[in-house]
């Protein structure tokens, strides 16, 4: 083979690679800098996923985490890596929550008290189907409402309206 020919192989593989489409993220990476005023302040119903990127159970749930957070548009979500500076003594702010092990996933759904959580997943990866059910029933047990915008409202925020 010529090395104009290896040479065009090369460019027609890097182009396909370029077209090639790019997967969206539909969570937000939360760490100690970006707390406060992306999940605490916010008026929105946060589902956040406390993992590692080293941990195989956390890395099975990863893409089901993702298929949710496609999917249901009435939460906003995050997850907060372990490996993150400060992330570590953030997670242990959550009372309890690092007790059960990774992957865990809760409900930050008060906005008077920016640390409640109600746990949906401790230490187990789970599918995508079982952790909507999870969502959707501890948003029903809190009696959470739902803004004009769609996004389920903490308790305690302001309320812009019910569906």
């Amino acid at each position: 083979m010529s090395t104009t020919t290896t040479t065009l192989l090369i460019a027609v593989a890097l182009l396909a690679l370029n077209l090639a489409p790019v997967q969206a993220v539909e969570y937000e990476t939360i760490h100690t800098e970006n707390f406060q005023w992306k999940v605490a302040d916010d008026n929105d119903v946060w589902i956040i996923e406390v993992a590692s990127r080293l941990c195989a159970s956390c890395k099975e749930m990863k893409p089901e985490f993702a298929k949710v957070a496609k999917d249901e548009k009435a939460f906003k979500f995050g997850v907060m890596y372990m490996e993150d500076r400060g992330t570590a003594q953030l997670a242990a702010k959550f009372e309890g929550v690092l007790d059960a092990g990774l992957p865990s996933v809760i409900m930050l759904h008060d906005k008077a008290d920016p640390y409640s959580f109600v746990s949906l997943v401790e230490g187990d990866a789970v599918k995508a189907a079982r952790l909507k059910t999870l969502i959707h029933k501890a948003a029903k047990d809190a009696k959470l409402t739902k803004a004009p915008d769609g996004h389920f409202v903490k308790i305690g925020g302001e309320k812009r309206g019910e569906l």
